[in-house]
């Protein structure tokens, strides 16, 4: 992608559909180890020395804790998974603040770069503005998805590249495939045909936690209401 400065920025994106590094210019700037499909476990610096480690707990997206620079880091987020701040979990400094604003676009962030993750919880590139959502890259700028759906409308939107039927404040589509519930009734939806692949995660209910998961070999509807 060039940029207006004339910059150039390239995501390095692997067989599985992972973004996987990124070059400036041609340069390499960083480079992502990942746990499984949608998990980045580590991140390397241009030396390829690793700089944060990464550890998953209470999320099924973006991780809870990260370890830099000899300290541990809490990663807050709202209920849509998207990282509001980064706080040192022993003395409680703040790192790192981002707002955005309903569509996800950065309003504000203390300190672009230092880590990898924002709307939704999925990774974020201060430089370009996009979002990796596993399958396809999401323009907070546009609202619009870069790519159209790869199962297209088996992903149950009819428009190919609208984000999450144009509800960015309830819905959210961890996979870049799937639109689902953020909070309160879930509803998910798999169609005839070729499996999407992996699984959709859903929770967050009034006072509860809730999985739903949809799996490689099943094509099923599960609907879900929290009481």
């Amino acid at each position: 992608m060039q940029l207006p400065g004339g910059q150039r920025i390239d995501y390095e994106i692997d067989p599985l559909g992972r973004r996987i590094g990124k070059r400036k210019d041609g340069q390499a700037q960083y480079r992502l180890l990942f746990l499984d499909k949608l998990h980045p476990l580590a991140e390397f610096d241009q030396q390829g020395n690793i700089r944060s480690l990464f550890v998953y707990a209470d999320r099924s997206n973006a991780p809870t804790l990260m370890l830099q620079g000899g300290k541990t880091w809490r990663l807050i987020a709202d209920h849509l998974g998207s990282i509001r701040l980064v706080i040192d979990a022993e003395t409680g400094q703040i790192g790192q603040r981002i707002d955005y604003d309903a569509w996800g676009r950065v309003t504000h962030d203390s300190q672009p770069g230092f880590q990898p993750f924002g709307f939704a919880g999925d990774l974020y590139g201060p430089d370009t503005g996009l979002t990796r959502f596993w399958a396809r890259d999401y323009d907070a700028e546009t609202g619009r998805w870069t790519a159209k759906d790869p199962i297209l409308f088996d992903g149950g939107d009819s428009n190919l590249y609208g984000y999450v039927l144009q509800d960015p404040v309830n819905f959210v589509d961890p996979e870049g495939l799937l639109t689902i519930y953020a909070d309160g009734q879930i509803r998910v939806s798999a169609y005839p045909g070729e499996p999407a692949g992996g699984s959709e995660h859903a929770r967050r209910g009034e006072g509860k936690n809730h999985h739903i998961h949809i799996y490689d070999n099943l094509n099923m509807s599960i609907f879900d209401t929290f009481k």
